[in-house]
């Protein structure tokens, strides 16, 4: 299995209230699969890109506990083995390429009478056709 990590600037997004969108090219000898609600619901849905020039990865905001600040890492650990674990369920994943879309900014919301942090992450499985 392989990693493909990218990063978005979300600020840009959240500014005209619109979800942020990473726009990936897409590659002819992949079938995507793009998960399009957050890791955390209760249904995880997903849509399949096998044509055209780009695939679409919606960014999903989560919230996650302040400390430690390790915490995040762990955090991002969990959503990458829920959608594998997801993704496992649907097709084989020996030949995958998983890609990670990460927010650049993470936002304190202790401002907001929260002791948690706000990150973005997006993501997407390409199968080998």
């Amino acid at each position: 299995m392989e990693f493909d990590n990218k990063f978005i600037e979300v600020g840009p997004y959240l500014e005209l209230r619109t979800q942020p969108t990473y726009m990936l090219s897409f590659e002819p000898k992949y079938v995507y699969h793009t998960v399009t609600s957050a890791l955390t619901s209760d249904f995880v849905e997903w849509s399949t890109t096998d044509s055209g020039e780009a695939v679409r990865i919606p960014i999903f905001a989560y919230k996650t506990a302040k400390e430690p600040l390790s915490g995040l890492f762990h955090f991002g650990l969990q959503l990458g083995f829920s959608a594998m674990q997801e993704a496992a369920s649907m097709f084989p994943t020996d030949k995958c390429k998983v890609i990670l879309v990460t927010g650049v900014e993470c936002h304190d919301l202790s401002e907001e009478g929260e002791d948690a942090y706000r990150v973005y992450m997006g993501i997407s499985v390409a199968r080998e056709k």
